[in-house]
């Protein structure tokens, strides 16, 4: 059976009659030919038949039923029954994925439903049925496995496929804000120098006062 992604579907048109069937539970349709869900009602299985279901493979436990009777609720409206019991998350292993492998095989290629109470124990053991017995690589199995309601059950198949769980992508580096420089300083402003003052200019020979000449001495005869 090849994967494909699929809307939760809530109604379905049988072909022969025309006609819609709806039920309250949800069902998940991992891969064509394939339905999963939580557990249906016990009212639903008419409705559950109409979508063309023939085969309802039950993971629960019978001490988790409540003393309700499913196989016989689900045989009274004609579709076969199967248990695939999963106590707990440890039985999501090699073995029980071999048998769910064999009861979707058993419907010959006519939808099943496969449920649990939440859908979480379905995922995780179609995720493992996929991967083991379809060879299918991990992390496509397990994308399979989500899309048929696996939630905390991934952990333990991932543990099993040997395939941890990839670490987040991390976030593009921001460049480093530069811390903000301080203006320049203005180099100080010099005072303001006084003009030179001029040296006096020296005092013309004529504006100088110079004493008089002696007399001359008298002419000796």
């Amino acid at each position: 059976m090849g994967m494909a992604q699929h809307a939760p579907d809530h109604t379905a048109t049988r072909a022969s009659e025309g006609e819609v069937a709806t039920t309250s539970t949800q069902l998940m349709n991992p891969r064509p030919g394939v339905y999963t869900a939580a557990q249906p009602g016990t009212n639903e299985w008419k409705s559950i038949k109409k979508r063309g279901i023939t085969t309802v493979v039950n993971l629960r436990p019978m001490k988790e039923m409540g003393g309700r009777d499913e196989a016989k609720e689900v045989r009274a409206e004609g579709m076969s029954y199967i248990e695939v019991p999963i106590f707990t998350l440890q039985d999501i292993n090699a073995v029980n994925a071999k048998k769910l492998k064999a009861a979707l095989n058993a419907a010959n290629g006519k939808p099943v439903l496969v449920h649990c109470a939440s859908g979480n124990r379905v995922g995780g053991l179609m995720a493992l049925m996929a991967a083991l017995e379809e060879h299918m690589p991990a992390e496509q199995a397990i994308a399979l496995g989500k899309s048929a309601g696996m939630q905390s059950s991934e952990a333990r198949v991932r543990e099993l496929l040997n395939a941890p769980k990839p670490a987040p992508a991390p976030a593009p580096a921001m460049a480093p804000i530069a811390a903000p420089t301080a203006a320049p300083t203005a180099a100080p402003t010099a005072a303001p120098t006084a003009a030179p003052t001029a040296a006096p200019a020296p005092a013309s020979a004529s504006s100088v006062n110079t004493p008089p000449a002696p007399p001359a001495p008298p002419k000796k005869d």
